[in-house]
C-alpha cells in the first residue's frame, strides 16, 4: 500500500511541475483581428468589395490593423481605392478636422509686443504622427518654456500643459494645487484655452487666446482673473511674425 500511494504522489508532483511548465493558453483574436485575418483572405483572392466591407467592422484604436492596411503586400491592390483610403482615415489616430484647429499656429516665429519690442522666439510644431502640438519658447529675457497641445476625442475640448524654466505651476490646478491643463477650443475664430475652473486662488486663473491675423500672423493673449473669472486683466500681448514657415 505504501509504494502505491508514494507512486501516486509522485506522479502527482510531476504532473503538477508538467503543468506548471506549460504557457498559458493564447487568448482568442479580438475581433479588429478576426476582421483583418478575413479582409486578407477577401483580398488575396481579389474580392476587393468584400474586404473593405469586413475592415468596415474594424473600431479604433486598431494600430495592428492599420499598420498592415499600409504596409502589408496583401492590400496593395486596394490602396489606390477611395473606400480603401477612407477605411484607413478612419483608423488613423488624429486625422479628423478637430485635430488640425491650431495649425495656424505651426511655424517658427518672432513674437513682437504692440509697440515693436521683441519678446522673443517660438517654434511649434506638430509631433507624435500630429496628435500633439509642441511649442518651444524662448524669451528675450532669457527664459524659456514648452507647451504640449493636443485634442481630447473624449472632453471634445483642446488642452494645453505648460512647462518652463521657473520650476512652477502657474497656469492651472486642480482644487490640491496639482498641475491641470488649460482647457477649451475654437470660439469666433480664435483658439480659447481656460484654467480648470477649481485652479487654487493663490495661482488664478489663466485664459489664453490665440487669434489669427489677416496678414498671417497670429496674436496670442493671456489675461489673469483673481475674481473667479469676474474680471480679467491682460498679463502679455504678444505679436507673432513668421522667420519661417
Amino acid at each position: 500500500m505504501k509504494p502505491a500511494l508514494i507512486a501516486l504522489g509522485s506522479l502527482l508532483l510531476v504532473t503538477t511541475v508538467v503543468a506548471q511548465q506549460q504557457p498559458p493558453p493564447s487568448p482568442p483574436p479580438s475581433p479588429n483581428q478576426v476582421a483583418l485575418a478575413e479582409a486578407r483572405e477577401h483580398a488575396k483572392a481579389g474580392r476587393a468589395a468584400e474586404a473593405m466591407t469586413v475592415l468596415e467592422r474594424v473600431t479604433p484604436p486598431a494600430p495592428g490593423v492599420l499598420n498592415q492596411l499600409r504596409t502589408a503586400d496583401d492590400f496593395k491592390a486596394l490602396r489606390d481605392d477611395a473606400r480603401f483610403q477612407a477605411i484607413v482615415g478612419r483608423l488613423t489616430p488624429c486625422a479628423g478636422p478637430q485635430y488640425g484647429e491650431f495649425d495656424f499656429w505651426l511655424g517658427e516665429w518672432e513674437v513682437r509686443s504692440a509697440a515693436g519690442q521683441v519678446l522673443g522666439h517660438n517654434r511649434i510644431s506638430k509631433r507624435h504622427g500630429g496628435c500633439v502640438v509642441l511649442e518651444e519658447w524662448e524669451s528675450a529675457s532669457g527664459g524659456s518654456g514648452s507647451s504640449f497641445n493636443l485634442y481630447d476625442s473624449t472632453t471634445k475640448q483642446w488642452h494645453q500643459f505648460w512647462v518652463d524654466a521657473s520650476g512652477t505651476n502657474w497656469l492651472s490646478s486642480d482644487g490640491q494645487g496639482n498641475p491641470t491643463t488649460l482647457r477649451g477650443g475654437m470660439r469666433d475664430g480664435a483658439m480659447v484655452l481656460v484654467s480648470q475652473p477649481e485652479t487654487l486662488p493663490s495661482i488664478g486663473l489663466t485664459r489664453a487666446t490665440w487669434r489669427p491675423l489677416p496678414d498671417g500672423g497670429v496674436r496670442q493673449t493671456f489675461e489673469g482673473s483673481s475674481d473667479g473669472g469676474k474680471t480679467w486683466t491682460v498679463s502679455f500681448d504678444g505679436f507673432y511674425k513668421r522667420t519661417k514657415p
